[in-house]
């Protein structure tokens, strides 16, 4: 039990931490589209930059649901044992 209880809190901090990260690049790629747009850029670099940024905010996006799903899992696997 305390091994999940550790896990637990790993994955918290894990959580919070991917949180974070993903606002960050989800502002930063806001402000870049913004630009890209109102200059009518057609540079392929930066179509290309603003692909993979929309990429790694797609993957931000899926570890942080993955974070969440084994928080509750764990959480769900305590209050079993605690009951018991």
């Amino acid at each position: 039990m305390d091994s999940l209880v550790a896990e637990y809190k790993i994955m918290k901090k894990r959580y919070k931490k991917l949180v974070s990260e993903g606002k960050k690049l989800q502002k930063e790629h806001e402000q870049d589209l913004k630009y890209f747009i109102s200059n009518n850029i057609s540079d392929k670099e930066w179509q290309g930059y603003l692909e993979k940024t929309g990429c790694h905010l797609a993957s931000a996006s899926i570890r942080i649901k993955i974070a969440k799903n084994k928080m509750s899992q764990i959480r769900t696997i305590l209050f079993k044992e605690k009951s018991k």
